[in-house]
C-alpha cells in the first residue's frame, strides 16, 4: 500500500510558505529619509527678472502600502524648504525663502521584482503648508500654501523584510501670476529612505 502522507505534508508546507511570503509582501512599511532639493525660481516683473537658485535639504517620513504585487500606495510627510538667491547690483542679493510642510499621496507601479525590490514609476500630488516665507523680489503675501503634482521614479533595494528606497521626484508647481508679474518654481527632490 502506497503512503502519500509525506507527499501531502510537503505539499502543505510548500503552499503555507508561499502564502506567508505573499502576505508578507503586502504588509505596509514605515520609512525615514533625507534628501536634497535643487530649486530654480524664475521671478519676472514689469521692470526686472531674476533667476534664483539653491539646493535645500529635505527630511521625509513615509508609509508604503502594497495594494498588489505591482501597485503600491505611498503616503508621506516632509519638511520642504524652497529658497533661492541671486546676486543683484541693486538689491545686493535677490532672494526668496519659504518653509513648507508637505503631505504626499502617490501611487507607484513596480516594474521589476516585488514591492520591496526593483525599479518603480509613480505619480501623485502633495499639499504644501506654508510655515514662514519672505522675499525682497515678490510680496510675502504671495508666498502661500499650494497643491503640486509630482512624477516619481525610484528603486527599492531589499534587505530581508526591510529595504532602502532611492527616489527622484519632479514637482510641478503652479505658476503664480499677478498684475505685477509672475513666479515660476522648478524643483526636483533626490532622496534615500530606510523602510522597516
Amino acid at each position: 500500500m502506497t503512503d502519500f502522507s509525506d507527499d501531502d505534508d510537503d505539499f502543505f508546507k510548500n503552499n503555507t510558505k508561499k502564502k506567508k511570503k505573499h502576505i508578507s509582501l503586502l504588509l505596509p512599511h514605515w520609512g525615514f529619509g533625507l534628501g536634497v532639493a535643487p530649486t530654480t525660481i524664475e521671478v519676472k516683473s514689469k521692470t526686472a527678472s531674476y533667476t534664483l537658485k539653491s539646493t535645500n535639504f529635505v527630511v521625509k517620513v513615509s508609509y508604503d502600502k502594497p495594494l498588489k504585487k505591482k501597485l503600491s500606495l505611498l503616503l508621506g510627510g516632509s519638511l520642504l524648504p524652497i529658497s533661492g538667491s541671486q546676486v543683484d547690483s541693486t538689491l545686493g542679493v535677490a532672494k526668496f525663502e519659504a518653509n513648507y510642510t508637505a503631505l504626499e499621496a502617490s501611487l507607484r507601479m513596480n516594474l521589476l521584482g516585488s514591492p520591496i525590490q526593483g525599479l518603480w514609476l509613480g505619480g501623485g500630488a502633495s499639499y504644501l503648508f506654508i510655515g514662514k516665507g519672505s522675499s525682497n523680489v515678490v510680496s510675502a503675501s504671495s508666498i502661500t500654501s499650494r497643491f503640486v503634482t509630482q512624477i516619481n521614479v525610484g528603486y527599492n533595494a531589499e534587505m530581508g523584510s526591510e529595504y532602502l528606497m532611492f527616489r527622484f521626484d519632479y514637482y510641478i508647481h503652479p505658476n503664480a501670476l499677478s498684475a505685477a508679474g509672475s513666479v515660476a518654481i522648478a524643483q526636483t527632490v533626490l532622496s534615500a529612505s530606510y523602510f522597516y
